[in-house]
Order: C-alpha cells, then sequence, then structure tokens
C-alpha cells in the first residue's frame, strides 16, 4: 500500500470512522466528515469500491428508515457497522486509525424526542449545556408546528429535516461516541 494522497491545501486522513448520515455521507474523521466521493475516499484512504458500496448500502439502510427501528434492527445495524470497520482494518493506508469495536451498541437519541418535560429528554438537553439543549427545543417545536399544519410536501419541511441532520451531527459530537444520534 501507498501513502494517502493529500493536495496541497488537505491534511492527510490519520482516523476514519462510519456514523449514518443521510447528508454528509457516513465516513468521519475525528474533526467532521470526510464526505462521500469514492475516488477522493480511495485516494485518501485506500478503500476499495467494493468496501465503499457497501459502507452506503449500510448508510442508506439507516437513511431509508421512518420511524423509530426496532431493537433487532439496530443489532443487526450495529454488527453489520462492526464487520464493515473491520474490513476498513485492512484495507485503509498504514498510518491511519480505524474507529475502535464498539461490542455494545450505542444508545440511540432521538431529536425529536428531546423534551424537556419528559426525564430523559430532560437529562440529555442538560448534559448539552443551555446554547445547544436551547436549539434543540426550538427545532422540535418547529417540527411540531409543521406537522400540525400538515405540512408534510413542501420546502419549509425539507429546510427543517435539514437543519435537524446537521443539529444532530452536532449533538453527536457533544455528547460522544456512546450515542447514537439521530434527526427523527
Amino acid at each position: 500500500m501507498t501513502e494517502p494522497a493529500v493536495d496541497e491545501d488537505d491534511d492527510p486522513v490519520r482516523w476514519i470512522g462510519l456514523r449514518p448520515d443521510a447528508y454528509a455521507g457516513p465516513f468521519r474523521e475525528k474533526d467532521g466528515v470526510l464526505g462521500d466521493d469514492v475516488d477522493d475516499l480511495h485516494r485518501w484512504t485506500g478503500i476499495s469500491r467494493e468496501l465503499y458500496d457497501e459502507v452506503m448500502a449500510w448508510n442508506e439502510a439507516h437513511a431509508c428508515l421512518r420511524g423509530a427501528p426496532s431493537e433487532a434492527w439496530r443489532d443487526r445495524h450495529h454488527d453489520w457497522q462492526q464487520r464493515l470497520l473491520s474490513r476498513m482494518r485492512e484495507e485503509v493506508h498504514p498510518g491511519i486509525e480505524v474507529q475502535a469495536p464498539q461490542a455494545e451498541r450505542p444508545t440511540e437519541v432521538s431529536l425529536t424526542g428531546l423534551r424537556p418535560e419528559d426525564v430523559r429528554g430532560r437529562r440529555v438537553l442538560d448534559a448539552l449545556g443551555a446554547p445547544l439543549a436551547g436549539r434543540v427545543v426550538a427545532w422540535v417545536e418547529r417540527g411540531v408546528l409543521l406537522w400540525d399544519a400538515d405540512r408534510t410536501d413542501d420546502v419549509a419541511v425539507h429546510d427543517w429535516e435539514d437543519a435537524g441532520a446537521a443539529l444532530a451531527r452536532e449533538v453527536q459530537e457533544a455528547l460522544g461516541p456512546g450515542y447514537e444520534v439521530v434527526a427523527r
């Protein structure tokens, strides 16, 4: 294997992990997303097209969910992720660390379930700190208004979903690896 090719303005990839994200793609580095361009990812990390395709299928399975998945589905999806990370360890360029295995599935946190009046929701919101928690509560309240108005197919709903995906990434960063934050 060769060292990863790096553009003059890019830092080399030194860590890679997976997190489902319908908008930014599943490939992560410590400080953000790597995107989902197969040619860039191969050049930067060395992963094969076959592994890339399977990771994207894993990500798509999560993106297609409507509502909360069953515990059995979450267990299967977690096991699939762990197999993908194992394969990734075999394929990446030397010097790239791959996300550590997780024996236990992370606790799922649904942003739409974070309500101040709910005990579990309050605990998570308190852990986020006031500014981020306030933005989460405002996002949830906006969604309630949109759905109450039966606006299921307009730009406002899509904008709300996009904002939720970005907010989920922020909350994920704040809570850490023991959680899987989703914007539903």
